[in-house]
């Protein structure tokens, strides 16, 4: 198996992990491309989170998530700060 399909297998699991990324064909392309550039899996599996939570909210309030402008990106980041701490694992 070469480096190019253990990338995208790996891509798959996360999607698994995170259903929402199958919806939005370009979130997995996003997580390849830093695969590609030689990212941490780890690195990747936390981007997978942040990005599944932002596909989350666009999908929630009707937001493409490809046409989300600054004001999108504010609101959500406002949301993520009244949040609780997520548990260290």
């Amino acid at each position: 198996m070469g480096p190019g399909l253990a990338l995208s297998v790996f891509v798959t699991a996360l999607s698994e992990k995170w259903p929402v990324l199958e919806r939005h064909e370009r979130a997995a392309e996003w997580l390849q491309i830093g695969l590609d550039l030689g990212r941490a899996p780890r690195t990747i599996d936390a981007y997978a989170r942040g990005l599944s939570e932002f596909l989350l909210a666009c999908e929630r309030d009707g937001i493409d998530p490809e046409g989300a402008n600054r004001s999108h990106v504010a609101s959500f980041v406002g949301e993520l700060r009244t949040q609780l701490p997520l548990p260290v694992r």
